[in-house]
């Protein structure tokens, strides 16, 4: 995935920025991490060969908010789904 240089200077600050937040909230992991790996929307649609769309979810805009029948239910007595598509209970 020929970017230009820009684009991993973008993701090297995101990483920076993330363990800046990271380090703020858990000091004790400063030094402790050998690895990182950011993807980003463009490598995700890569990867899953699409060329529209999001990449993890549905996309956030008035048809997607306007699903009735979207949200998610187990049978489960007192078990509740959380996230950002899981809109309302299903009834």
């Amino acid at each position: 995935m020929n970017r230009r240089p820009d684009y991993d200077e973008l993701k090297a600050r995101l990483i920076e920025e993330l363990f800046d937040q990271v380090f703020r909230f858990c000091p004790q992991l400063r030094g402790k991490i050998d690895h990182t790996e950011l993807a980003t929307p463009l490598s995700f649609n890569h990867f899953l060969g699409r060329d529209r769309g999001d990449f993890m979810s549905l996309a956030a805009s008035p048809t997607r908010f306007a699903i009735r029948d979207l949200g998610a239910h187990s049978g489960v007595p007192n078990l509740f789904f959380s996230g950002q598509d899981v809109a309302r209970p299903a009834s």
